[in-house]
């Protein structure tokens, strides 16, 4: 899977974590950072109550700092991705250890979690 692609991946899976409202909030943040300021009757049609942008970012930035999680791990031939370092598992079988794939996987610190869900906003309001 190319980095893209599991960006993608990471950004679903972090934006299902934020309330609908924040998700509204950074799509709107991001339209005023890429084309600039509008009236409030723009958002209150797509059902967003715009505070403007240094509001947006600081709510954003909120939620950031204390619902974010810090570390991602992407199962890269699953789809899938862990909130925690992969664990191995007792073969069923032998009864052996076997280690995690590790190849298989790809770590996101909380850096690159924000690049890849907020994108041109990181050092345009959020840090």
């Amino acid at each position: 899977m190319s980095r893209s692609a599991n960006d993608k991946v990471v950004r679903r899976h972090v934006q299902a974590l934020m309330p609908a409202r924040l998700r509204k909030l950074a799509t709107a943040a991001h339209w005023d950072l890429m084309f600039g300021p509008h009236s409030r009757a723009d958002f209150r049609a797509e059902g967003i109550r715009w505070p403007g942008y240094g509001e947006a970012c600081a709510r954003l930035q909120d939620w950031i700092d204390s619902k974010m999680p810090r570390d991602l791990w992407l199962d890269t031939q699953a789809d899938d991705v862990l909130t925690s370092e992969p664990d191995g598992w007792t073969d069923d079988e032998t009864g052996e250890y076997v280690e995690p794939f590790l190849e298989d996987f790809v770590h996101y610190e909380a850096r690159e979690i924000k690049r890849v869900v907020f994108g041109d906003l990181i050092g345009n309001g959020i840090d």
